[in-house]
This record gives C-alpha cells, sequence and structure tokens, in this order.
C-alpha cells in the first residue's frame, strides 16, 4: 500500500486551533493532498470510521497533537475520555501503533506547555505512545519550532516531497576573453608572409621616398 499522507491526530477540545494552524503550515510545504486533517479532508457521505482507519493505512507519519487536556477530557460518564473504547483519539493512536512496524512513523508533538505523557495515564493498548521521542510546538516559538518540525519530516520522509522546490541558480556563462577569439589571434603562417613581403618591397618604398624628397627640393 502506497503511504503518502501526512495525518494530524488532534483532540477538538485540547488543540483544534493548533491542528488547524500546523495544518496550514505543513500544507505550504508538502501540498494539501499530503496533509489529512479529519474535519475539512473527509467528503460527506463516507464513513466517518472506515475513512479515519484508510487514511491512517495510508500515512507515511502520524502526528499525535498534545495539548494540556488531551488527557484530562472526561467524557458524559465521567471517565477520562481516552480512557473509553469509543474514544477516536485512542482508536487513532491505537491504528498508527499497529501500523508503525509496517511503515508509518508515530510523532508525538506537545503544544500549549504540555508535558510529556507517561504510561501510567493512558489505557494500554496505546502506552506505546509514551516511548516515542516528542517534538514541541510552543506558541510563542510557534514559526522556529514549526521550521524544525518540517526538516524533520524531510529527512525522515522520503517518499513525501517537498513542493515549490528552489528555482536552480541561472548558469554563469562561461567568460572568454576576446582577444582569444579568432580576429585577435596572432597567426604564424602570417607573421611570416609578412616578414618575407616588407623583406622583398623594402627597396621600393626607400626609393619612392628618395624620389618624393628630391621633388620636393626642386621646387624650393
Amino acid at each position: 500500500m502506497k503511504r503518502d499522507k501526512i495525518f494530524i491526530s488532534y483532540r477538538q477540545s485540547d488543540t483544534q486551533s493548533e491542528a488547524s494552524r500546523l495544518k496550514e503550515n505543513l500544507e505550504e510545504v508538502f501540498g494539501q493532498d499530503a496533509v489529512f486533517f479529519d474535519i475539512e479532508t473527509i467528503e460527506p457521505g463516507l464513513n466517518f470510521a472506515k475513512a479515519i482507519e484508510n487514511t491512517i493505512q495510508q500515512s507515511q507519519v502520524v502526528i499525535v497533537l498534545i495539548g494540556l487536556t488531551w488527557a484530562e477530557v472526561k467524557g458524559e460518564s465521567g471517565e477520562l475520555r481516552i480512557f473509553e473504547e469509543d474514544d477516536w483519539v485512542r482508536r487513532e493512536v491505537a491504528i498508527a501503533l499497529a501500523q508503525h512496524g509496517s511503515g508509518t512513523t508515530l510523532i508525538p508533538v506537545l503544544t500549549k506547555d504540555a508535558k510529556p505523557l507517561t504510561k501510567s495515564k493512558l489505557p494500554e493498548n496505546i502506552q506505546g505512545l509514551a516511548d516515542f521521542q516528542w517534538a514541541t510546538l510552543s506558541i510563542k516559538n510557534w514559526r522556529s519550532d514549526v521550521k524544525e518540525l518540517i526538516e524533520v519530516l524531510k529527512r525522515q520522509l522520503n517518499p513525501i516531497k517537498p513542493i515549490n522546490p528552489p528555482a536552480p541558480l541561472p548558469e554563469i556563462p562561461e567568460f572568454k576573453n576576446i582577444f582569444d577569439s579568432a580576429p585577435f589571434k596572432s597567426s604564424a603562417p602570417f607573421t611570416v608572409t609578412y616578414g618575407l613581403w616588407l623583406k622583398k618591397y623594402k627597396w621600393y618604398f626607400i626609393g619612392i621616398i628618395i624620389l618624393w624628397v628630391l621633388i620636393e627640393i626642386s621646387y624650393l
């Protein structure tokens, strides 16, 4: 199966605005078709659950965006949502972990001053998330943090190629000395021929000059 997408997993009540902002930043580099963002990407009429699962299976990287309340949000029952089996954030992470051995890269990204997760705060089937090295997207240093994350993606995710690569530098024309061109090049045959011609006819020139001097004197 071709893996050519970046999947952004997030909890709406926790980091919806940050996820939307990150999506726009990644699309500027990798293109709209490469970044999956559930609200905008799933077409009307599609089965939401199957669309999410299929997209994660097609993703080369899954970014799990984690804010301060990612693991603290409670459901209607009063239980933490992350421990409820129907929690879609939990299901997304579980699918990504299952796909990790098949070529999917999982990157936890901490934002809004969130702290790294410990396994004790996670249900058993996604405790492996705590083993992955995380990245940081601080609100204060967003631009530089996003730039660093993009560089990580460029280095690690070979099949996803950035769009709009920088244009190659124009070729600089090779400099040629004008004195090396044909009209200015010295020619050995020409030099020899000119020397023989001058030697042969120099007395004619001397005679003409003497005659001209005598004529000038006769008019004095």
